[in-house]
């Protein structure tokens, strides 16, 4: 039998070099931070972010009883990893984020 691990296929897989840019991006050094934390109307984050191959905008941290309001803003929830997430529309951003944060 021959041996199925990454050994056999350098080309394609680099062990190193993954961890490597693991580490960036979870030590905050893989590019510009795109965080901005928000005091009102209540106390979350607005970041950018990757889900399924697709740059978002995602707003963390909002509290549940919040998501109605924010639905009727435009935005829109996933529930992913069993936990429900918000993101706001990129083409449309602008607009919300406005709206979201009192700048009418």
């Amino acid at each position: 039998m021959t041996s199925l691990g990454p050994e056999n296929f350098p080309h394609r897989y680099r062990p190193r070099q993954r961890r490597q840019t693991s580490q960036l991006r979870q030590n905050g050094q893989g590019g510009p931070q795109a965080t901005l934390t928000l005091k009102r109307p209540f106390a979350c984050e607005i970041k950018r972010a990757r889900v399924n191959g697709l740059p978002r905008i995602e707003i963390v941290g909002a509290p549940a009883s919040q998501l109605a309001w924010l639905k009727s803003l435009g935005c829109f929830t996933e529930v992913i990893a069993y936990k429900t997430r918000v993101f706001v529309p990129v083409p449309e951003a602008t607009v919300i984020l406005q709206r979201v944060l009192g700048d009418r």
